[in-house]
């Protein structure tokens, strides 16, 4: 009896065990055919794409069944989902078989999202994490392995498990999912909670001059709204006029932007349209901005004989902005807007289109539009004029553009050459046509999207254009759940867009909704906002979900603050910059049609925020057109840096030369040139050895676990995330050469970092790329670079790092 009852106990204890710690996902297996239709759910309902569970003992890798996932073609979205439990600050493993049959263009593009959900939240309310299936392993019968590790948010209580095939043609099967908890994550409170930042107080006289500011601040929906559903049953049609007076009476009294033309005249016709508007302006000042480019231009292109180059969509996605026809669509109703406002002083600003390159994968792919005369032209002309007589359009729905990642690089850069010239010389005509007719009035050609990474058109190119407003979204949730890097991005957008580009006023969208599974409150509203003035914006447009006041009270009142605190507030005092963060375009353009830039994010963040140096970015663009001159800088550091040409580096060689200092902390630098070329001639120079041994050292599951020796300590070191998260090793050794100064080793002995004399100045080289965001909150890391920059002469410390709008709003 008694061996009985410890037989239980153990069984127990086996299955408790097994719980917490085995498979937590049981259904992964596809075993209960007749049970999947409520543990598996297939999305959107009326989705082409067709998902079964196949009995086949001999075909499946685990037990007798497998999925089996077809999709038709690309432009067929489907999802299959089911939930788990979770629990927060906890490292869980996932791992699953699958098998390709013919998927296309290539299987790395399959998504695995995790949506993290607070207990009785929605899909996504504690955060979310996306998956791309970039590293995977061969196994038995064909089948291959996949396996990562990810780390719960804060209040997850369940995720939400979908598998999707986007821009993917074919079959996949799958088989075996697992999850499993491997154990509590104690780090997961800083990488999960990244906005809340501590700024100490600044004295307003080191960081606000005596001139007035101008600042504009505007609302994409404030103002315009109607009410849904649930306040149409709460107010009646008199009552809702009343609230609408009510909001525009409060923008205006807080110095913001009236809602957008040419719909406010209609929307409050009933309240007297321009006259009404007239008095308000008359009131308080308050002005309205026209929306020039919307549905209505791209359906006029459209019917003008602009090509639709995506199918099953409407036109403001189909047309390209590219499109000469669209062009002429757009200067037809900028002269009409300009002709109809002319006469009205409060109409002072025209905007253009709203993140230009958001579809141009598709727009710009000959496999999904094989017969447009359009991009077939497309693709001579950039070969003839930008790719060398060689690299043409890049397509990433083209099978062969994954067997050739070398070439890739090359079209990317021919492509966004091309892309920077026909964009800002359509937009500069754009510019001189509305100012023919209106030549005081402020015009904004567009905004950039900053919220996954970087746009890749070189902003350099807007120097001496004319063009005096662009402006960028870089909000923050979303590419915080791919790179761990939002905390500072509405700072390192604006920054970076207003140095490369030397425009003098630039606008910043913040992100005043729920995005990316996180909701901003008003304390992030205020950062948010700091952060884009210090670096420069004196527009900020707030974009939010509409009906804040009702829906989200906390940011619509700080909305207001921001609005009423910028109506008065100086302009910023801005440093002299003695440092420069050089910014490769040519190298982050070959990364394709965005780039997450991250080294550069972390070197901003560190050198900036946490050391306090004042720098300016600076690319190898203006380095080539001669914008600039490197001698003011008493260090350039270079994150990135694998692709260059001729006359950048030897003004950057020239430089070093002279007495300056080069902090390169790229490995893979000095690779090749524009054309494909190897540069060995320039890499042996300053590396001393054109040939670097890659390191062999692994870091665990979480790109963790490899450390640096320096001056006795231990220093870590990570992996790089690319652009959808993706993570790869950046360890290299360096060979020693003549009497370099060691100044890193790796825990092995080998050389990780090396200090040269190079003429008058020093190149510090590096052997793995040490700013990636991992290092950002690291206090090591932030304690050497700020001894570094005192040792060289830098200033740090500097107060506008510490300006926040919090202390200046009552």
């Amino acid at each position: 009896m008694l061996r009985n009852v410890l037989k239980i106990f153990v069984l127990i204890i086996i299955l408790l065990f097994k719980t917490s710690y085995g498979n937590i996902f049981p259904i992964g297996g596809f075993e209960k055919n007749v049970e999947y239709q409520w543990k598996w759910n297939i999305y959107p309902s009326d989705t082409k794409m067709e998902f079964s569970i196949i009995e086949d003992e001999k075909e499946a890798r685990e037990g007798k069944c497998y999925a089996k996932l077809c999709n038709p073609d690309y432009d067929t979205v489907g999802t299959i989902f089911s939930f788990f439990s979770v629990e927060p600050f906890y490292e869980y493993e996932l791992s699953f078989y699958f098998k390709d049959l013919n998927i296309l263009p290539d299987l790395s593009n399959l998504k695995i999202i995790l949506n993290f959900n607070k207990k009785n939240g929605a899909n996504g309310s504690a955060g979310r994490k996306i998956i791309f299936l970039d590293k995977y392993e061969k196994a038995e019968n064909g089948w291959k392995k996949y396996k990562s590790n990810f780390v719960t948010p804060p209040e997850s209580f369940l995720c939400h498990f979908v598998i999707r095939l986007e821009d993917l043609k074919g079959t996949l099967l799958l088989d075996k999912i697992e999850i499993v908890k491997k154990g509590k994550y104690e780090n997961s409170v800083n990488k999960y909670q990244p906005y809340k930042i501590y700024r100490k107080k600044f004295n307003i006289q080191d960081v606000l001059t005596q001139e007035n500011g101008n600042f504009r601040v505007s609302s994409w929906y404030l103002g315009g709204i109607y009410p849904d559903k649930n306040l149409e049953k709460k107010y009646s049609q008199e009552e809702w006029k009343k609230i609408q007076l009510e909001i525009l009476n409060e923008m205006g009294e807080n110095g913001l932007y009236g809602p957008s033309l040419p719909w406010a005249f209609e929307r409050f016709n009933w309240i007297g349209g321009k006259d009404f508007f007239k008095n308000l302006y008359d009131k308080y000042e308050m002005k309205l901005w026209v929306y020039t480019e919307n549905s209505y231009i791209a359906e006029l292109a459209a019917k003008k004989g602009a090509e639709l180059l995506i199918k099953n969509v409407p036109p403001i996605r189909a047309v390209s902005e590219l499109d000469p026809i669209y062009v002429e669509a757009v200067l037809e109703m900028v002269k009409k807007y300009a002709e109809d406002y002319k006469d009205l002083e409060f109409v002072d600003f025209y905007k253009g289109r709203d993140e230009p390159f958001n579809n141009i994968l598709k727009q710009f792919s000959l496999v999904k539009n094989p017969n447009s005369k359009f991009l077939k032209e497309v693709d001579k002309e950039i070969k003839e004029l930008y790719g060398f007589g060689r690299y043409g359009l890049p397509d990433i729905f083209s099978k062969e553009y994954y067997k050739n990642k070398f070439e890739n690089k090359f079209k990317w850069i021919a492509f966004g050459r091309w892309v920077t010239d026909k964009f800002i010389s359509q937009r500069i005509e754009i510019d001189k046509t509305l100012h023919s007719i209106l030549p005081k009035v402020n015009y904004e050609p567009c905004n950039f999207n900053f919220i996954l990474g970087i746009d890749f058109i070189d902003f350099s190119a807007f120097r001496n254009t004319g063009i005096d407003w662009l402006a960028c979204d870089p909000y923050a949730s979303y590419i915080e759940e791919f790179n761990y890097r939002g905390t500072y991005n509405h700072g390192f957008g604006t920054k970076l867009l207003k140095d490369l580009s030397g425009c003098k006023n630039i606008k910043t969208i913040v992100q005043a909704f729920p995005y990316g599974g996180y909701t901003p409150d008003s304390e992030d509203i205020i950062e948010w906002v700091s952060q884009s003035i210090k670096n420069g914006a004196i527009g900020i447009e707030f974009y939010d979900s509409g009906r804040p006041k009702f829906y989200q009270p906390d940011i619509y009142s700080s909305m207001l603050k921001v609005g009423s605190v910028l109506k008065r507030m100086k302009k910023i005092k801005f440093p002299i910059a003695d440092t420069a963060i050089l910014y490769s375009y040519y190298s982050h353009v070959a990364e394709g049609p965005r780039t997450n830039a991250n080294e550069v994010y972390t070197a901003y963040s560190i050198l900036g925020e946490k050391v306090g140096s004042w720098f300016d970015f600076i690319s190898d663009t203006m380095i080539e057109k001669g914008y600039i001159n490197l001698s003011k800088y008493k260090v350039i550091y270079i994150p990135r840096f694998e692709i260059t040409t001729e006359k950048i580096f030897g003004i950057l060689d020239d430089y070093v030369k002279n007495g300056g200092c080069i902090v390169l902390t790229d490995p893979e630098a000095l690779s090749f040139d524009i054309k494909g070329k190897e540069l060995k001639e320039f890499k042996e120079k300053w590396f001393g050895s054109f040939k670097l041994e890659k390191g062999k050292e692994k870091f665990d599951t979480l790109g963790r676990g490899i450390y640096l020796i320096i001056n006795g300590k231990k220093y870590p070191i990570f992996m790089r995330y690319l652009l959808y998260g993706q993570r790869e090793s950046n360890i290299f050794y360096l060979k020693n050469i003549g009497d370099d100064d060691i100044i890193a080793k790796y825990e092995n002995g080998r050389i990780a970092g090396l200090k040269r004399k190079y003429g008058k100045g020093f190149l510090y080289i590096w052997g793995c790329n040490i700013f990636v965001s991992d290092a950002i909150n690291e206090p090591l890391w932030i304690n050497y670079w700020k001894e570094f920059q005192k040792k060289i002469g830098c200033n740090i410390e500097l107060p506008i790092w510490d300006f926040t709008l919090k202390y200046l709003i009552n």
